[in-house]
């Protein structure tokens, strides 16, 4: 065997470690707005406003749907409202007609919209309405996680969930996963 042959796998673990401590550096993520202890999201999204107020989740409070025929639409909002019923212990019906949303209601409606990617939402929480707008189901499904960690915890009292306005999106087109 040659002294070439002999070195090559030092050479490639060295080349792997070398590539491996370049590809992990990344920039440092800057919050601006408001504080992360208000909002405890992880990840932290594209875009987070504070607003003032809160949306209270009780008995009355009802989730609307714009896309009644969408299955997945149907079984994201199920999902929520067991959430809800679990986690705030109010429950929460699902009803098919947008047009009876108003105060005291959680609509998530499907629009394409530009400035929303695919996997994209856009999350509106005022103390009247919680509005999470996607173009798609997937969509609804992120933005729903995010909804969740702004809802309490059962057993730490209350039921309200802080007003804000949230816009977020997959970084990349793929998932750490698929690399």
């Amino acid at each position: 065997m040659t002294p070439t042959l002999r070195r090559l796998p030092a050479v490639l673990l060295a080349a792997a470690v070398a590539l491996t401590a370049a590809c992990s550096r990344r920039a440092p993520v800057e919050r601006p707005g408001p504080a992360p202890e208000r909002y405890r999201l992880v990840p932290w999204p594209q875009r987070v406003d504070a607003r003032p107020g809160a949306f209270a989740v009780d008995a009355g409070t009802r989730l609307f749907l714009s896309d009644p025929a969408s299955p997945e639409l149907r079984a994201v909002a199920a999902f929520l409202s067991d959430y809800i019923q679990s986690a705030v212990g109010a429950k929460v019906s699902v009803s098919d007609s947008r047009a009876q949303a108003g105060r005291n209601a959680i609509a998530l409606p499907l629009r394409a919209a530009p400035a929303v990617p695919a996997e994209g939402y856009r999350l509106s929480v005022t103390p009247e309405s919680v509005t999470l707008t996607a173009s798609t189901a997937a969509g609804v499904f992120h933005g729903i996680q995010t909804l969740r960690q702004l809802l309490p915890v059962r057993g730490e009292g209350g039921s309200a969930i802080p007003s804000v306005e949230i816009e977020d999106a997959p970084r990349f087109a793929y998932r750490g996963m698929h690399l």
